[in-house]
């Protein structure tokens, strides 16, 4: 008797009874959103187009949501493309275009670094004002005493002629 292989197989299958697919199938490592993003935001601030505006970002069961600003369309698409990772299920990207915004990321630094500068240089120029007023104050003296001494002679010999 002759019994072809693949009747056998259809045997077993129907012997062994239903094979769970669930088990052949690797299962992937959920990653975790505060995870995701960090990644993102890493990403994110890397980039030396968007590093300079303030993109927030959020993760939510995998769902990352960025907003802020950007000057071009072309950022807010590579905000999105650096967002898309694995773990991450969708991007929300709801960044708006605005062309007249330069940027905001470290303005904040940037304006104390502007202002201890400021304040540096103002103190210098009243180092340098308190010195020139000095001196100004001494030759004032000094051309005050002059004046007093030639007068008290002028009325001295005045008096005495």
């Amino acid at each position: 008797m002759k019994v072809a292989i693949g009747s056998v197989f259809v045997v077993a299958v129907l012997v062994a009874g239903p094979v769970s697919m669930h088990a052949a199938v690797p299962q992937t490592a959920t990653v975790k959103d505060s995870t995701l993003d960090e990644r993102i935001e890493k990403r994110i601030a890397a980039d030396p187009s968007l590093k300079k505006h303030d993109i927030k970002i959020a993760v939510e069961n995998g769902v990352a949501t960025l907003t802020g600003t950007v000057q071009s369309q072309a950022e807010r698409r590579k905000a999105t493309q650096l967002a898309t990772m694995t773990g991450v299920t969708r991007v929300d990207n709801q960044i708006v275009v605005d062309p007249s915004t330069k940027g905001t990321t470290g303005t904040i630094e940037k304006t104390k670094e502007g202002a201890g500068k400021v304040a540096e240089k103002t103190k210098e120029g009243a180092v340098k004002v308190g010195e020139k007023t000095k001196e100004g104050a001494v030759k004032v003296g000094e051309k005050t005493k002059e004046g007093l001494s030639k007068t008290g002679e002028v009325i001295t010999d005045a008096w005495i002629t």
